[in-house]
Parts: structure tokens; sequence; C-alpha cells
């Protein structure tokens, strides 16, 4: 493939889809409606108007709950799924890692949060690399409130504050710190080893490619 001049190799990329939004979440979120609410949104989704009947959950849940709660609760009802992204960076052979999701900031970023905290990246540091997914979603600003606006939401869902960082990382002090959260989930002290060998080994072998800290962030999350 030539690009810009230059022959480029074509690169094949396994997919692995994760539905990061699954039953849990979604009953969690149905039940703190309003018992109209819920009737409504039964009656639109038996209808097929689902695009309505998520306006209904962006308008009087997504939206009040922000970008913090939202996390809180991915923390709690999406662990399966959180634990399926983990694995995939327990294989040498599945690197560079590319993780995404729609708005590239939220289900992603806590998973590269989580990432981060095991490789024992300080908070700090996670909190700066996080808010450069704001910045860096700048030029597709418009796009993404005409996608959040469709789903009941305001433009607070397209940011990416630091405070998101903080919060989750005091939810998993409260719970005991980020091991035993780990652990609760499958992601045990033998897997955490392999992950943070896994980048490490990584990142020796292909210098320039794969870095600790800000690069292995930027590299691994939708851009």
């Amino acid at each position: 493939m030539m690009m810009g001049g230059l022959e480029r190799p074509i690169v094949n990329w396994d997919t692995v889809k994760i539905n990061f939004i699954g039953r849990r979440f979604e009953m969690n979120m149905v039940m703190q409606l309003k018992w109209w609410q819920i009737a409504w949104f039964i009656l639109l989704m038996i209808m097929q108007y689902r695009m309505a009947a998520i306006r209904i959950l962006g308008k009087n849940v997504m939206g009040p709950r922000g970008l913090v709660g939202l996390s809180k609760d991915s923390l709690q009802f999406c662990q399966n799924e959180i634990l399926q992204a983990l694995d995939v960076y327990l294989d040498p052979q599945a690197y560079p890692i590319l993780i995404h999701c729609t708005q590239g900031k939220d289900r992603s970023g806590l998973v590269i949060i989580i990432v981060l905290f095991i490789l024992r990246v300080p908070v700090d540091l996670v909190k700066a690399d996080y808010i450069l997914s704001g910045q860096g979603l700048d030029r597709v600003r418009e796009s993404m409130m005409d996608e959040v606006r469709e789903i009941g939401m305001d433009e607070k869902y397209t940011l990416a504050p630091g405070e998101v960082v903080d919060e989750v990382w005091k939810f998993l002090e409260e719970g005991g710190g980020v091991d035993v959260y780990l652990d609760a989930i499958g992601f045990g002290e033998s897997k955490r080893q392999k992950l943070a060998g896994v980048v490490i080994g990584v990142t020796l072998m292909r210098p320039g490619r794969i870095l600790l800290g800000r690069a292995i962030y930027s590299i691994c999350r939708m851009v």
C-alpha cells in the first residue's frame, strides 16, 4: 500500500469485540428510572423505537450520573467485560494494541486507567494522560456533540476531566485498593505480574513503539 509516496505494509488486525454495556449494566440504568419512565422505555423497545428509548436513559440516568458516576457503575456492573479486556494484554503477540469505544475516552479510558494502575503508574501521570484525551478529541468535538445530543445528553459527556481518574482511584481505594478489586473480578496477582512482564518485554523488544506511562496510554486509547 502506498501512503504519501512511501510503501507501507498492510496490517492485518485481530479484532476482539467486547459488549461492554452488558445486561447487568443495562438493568442498573433501567432500575434508576421512575416507574412510568420504565413503562415508557419498555413500550418504546417493544415498538422498536430503540433510539427514543435510549434517550430516556440518557436524559434521566446517564446525564445525571456523568462520566464519574458511569465509570463507577462500570466498575461495579461490567466486571466480566473489564476482565475480558484485561486478558487481551496478557498475549505478547497481541501488541501493539488499539482499544477504543464510541467516544474513545470513557469505556476505553477506564480500561486503560486500570492497566496503568496495574503498572503502578502514578495517579497524577494517569490523570494527565486522561486529560490529553479531551484535547485530542477537540477536532471531532462537533460530531461527538451530535452523537450525545441524539441520546439526550449534553456537552459534559464529550469531555475528559481529570476528576474521573481521581474518583476511579478513590472508588477502588474505598473497596480495598486496585489489587483487591482485580482479585475479585478474576485478574489475580499472577495475571497482573504477567501483564507487567509482557508490557516491559514488548517495550524492550520494540523500542520507540511501546513505552510505559503516557506512551502506552497513547498507543492503546482511541485517538
